[in-house]
This record gives C-alpha cells, structure tokens and sequence, in this order.
C-alpha cells in the first residue's frame, strides 16, 4: 500500500504540468507484474478492477456517470449497464459495448449519454512484466435517480 501512495505522487509530480484536467496513475499487482488501467475521477484514484472473478458495480464509475448526467432528464429512473470496456496501450478507451442491452430496448438514450462519459475518461494504460497490453474488463454501473437529493 505504501508503495502505490509513493508511485501515485511521484506519477501526480510528472502529469500534474502535463494534464490540466486529468491525472492519472495505476497500481501494481506484486503477485505477476501487472499494473492495472488507473485514472482520476472527482479528484481521487481509481483502478479499474479485473473482471475475471465475476462481475462487480463500479461505484466510483458509477457516482461519476451519474454526477455527468442531466439528472433532470433523468429524475426518478435507475439503470443497470453491464458493460464491457476495452482501453488500448495508450490508455484510450477503443470499445464500448452494452452487453444488457436487451433490457434497454425503448431506451438506448441514457446508454448513448453513458457512452460519451466513458469514452471521454483517460486511463494510464495497463502493463504486465513494465509492457503495455490491452485491457478488457466487464463491469456493473448502477445509475439511481430515485433518491432525493442527489
């Protein structure tokens, strides 16, 4: 844990000048060299998990989504995207595919939207053994307007 806080500000001292809007930074796995796609969302570091072991809700995705979305449009509605993400070697998001899209049918507006959010967020690109790879992940993101106040 120690050594991800140094690599995060030694990563933030480099790409601060560099990128005015978003910092960026990835964690390493000790166990096989892998460094997963990381990138800053509202000011935080976010790593996006590995999928191999079932599928998860991306709450900070998720959170983020929702506060880019016009909520008005969007008042008292909740979705569930199961998404498949791919993010190149240069840590630009290539694909994009809604994989519960049969549940959307008579409503692929709010997917659009969720789409142009993702595609817009930049990840420092995966690695394994200090070489860039592609990387593929399958999430949940969970977007709730039935609460107030949000």
């Amino acid at each position: 844990m120690k050594q991800i806080k140094i690599l995060t500000i030694k990563v933030m001292l480099i790409f601060i000048p560099f990128c005015s809007s978003i910092a960026v930074v990835a964690a390493i796995n000790n166990c096989d060299s892998l460094q997963l796609p990381a990138c800053s969302l509202n000011g935080k570091y976010h790593i996006l998990h590995s999928s191999q072991n079932g599928y998860y809700i991306d709450v900070v995705l998720s959170k983020y989504v929702e506060q880019n979305l016009p909520i008005m449009r969007y008042d008292s509605s909740s979705f569930r995207f199961l998404v498949f993400i791919k993010i190149d070697k240069k840590g630009k998001v290539k694909r994009i595919r809604l994989i519960n899209q049969n549940s959307f049918k008579n409503n692929m507006t709010a997917w659009i939207e969720v789409q142009k959010i993702l595609k817009r967020i930049h990840f420092i690109p995966a690695r394994l053994n200090g070489r860039t790879i592609v990387y593929r992940s399958t999430f949940y993101l969970r977007l709730d307007f039935t609460k107030c106040g949000n």
